[in-house]
């Protein structure tokens, strides 16, 4: 298994520059633009990957790339862990420091006590086991915060659907011409609450739809959904 942390004094995985503060580095792994406006501090979030499937008690956790305490972590390849069967586990990714708190890598764990999650951690999933196999599984990830805001005109030819290319966690939905508000959140059992002359609003993987209600006739809306 190859992992690369950037920027460490080790120059973990790195070619010579992973001890140093580039932003051209960060700029290349994260497409974050201008260069040198962003930095990343202390809230761990998964860039991608580390997805998971499960055979019995025995648990793959597919290659990914994190941000842990500010520490940009790509694991190359896949991890597979035993669970403990009748309990619950919990799955993490975690930072390697020594003594002197120096990063030496990073690995996947489980664990059945969350007190045992140590600070240079993160959790990945939440997974149930029962007579020898997963019962359920709860999808723990944070990833980077994203957010959209929009406004349209209601033509009532029926529902609308917005592509933002994430699933938000919250919409706000405003109707500026009556007073009308509907709020979706996104959780296990859905939610959300909408006046009476809304519709509720229908999260989607990438984005949120509208009924008809809330796509009147020269109205005016505007929205901001948080991922």
């Amino acid at each position: 298994m190859a992992t690369k942390i950037f920027p460490t004094d080790l120059d973990i995985g790195g070619n010579g520059e992973g001890a140093t503060y580039k932003d051209v580095n960060w700029h290349h792994l994260f497409g974050m633009v201008p260069q040198g406006l962003f930095r990343f501090g202390g809230i761990p979030f998964i860039k991608q990957g580390f997805n998971q499937s499960s055979v019995g008690l025995d648990v793959t956790i597919t290659t990914g790339q994190a941000v842990i305490q500010g520490l940009y972590v790509h694991i190359d390849s896949e991890t597979i862990l035993t669970l403990e069967d009748d309990i619950r586990n919990l799955v993490y990714l975690e930072l390697e420091r020594d003594g002197n708190n120096i990063v030496l890598g990073a690995l996947i764990k489980v664990t059945s006590v969350v007190e045992n999650l140590p600070e240079n951690s993160m959790m990945l999933f939440e997974m149930n086991t029962q007579s020898g196999s997963v019962l359920a599984v709860k999808d723990r990830r944070a990833y980077s915060a994203q957010c959209s805001f929009g406004s349209y005109t209601g033509d009532a030819l029926g529902s609308l659907n917005f592509v933002l290319g994430f699933a938000p966690s919250v919409v706000v939905l405003t109707d500026t011409s009556n007073n009308g508000i509907a709020v979706s959140i996104r959780s296990g059992n859905g939610g959300g609450y909408a006046t009476a002359n809304m519709d509720p609003i229908g999260p989607l993987d990438y984005g949120f739809s509208v009924g008809v209600n809330s796509n009147q006739v020269n109205a005016h809306y505007a929205y901001a959904a948080f991922g």
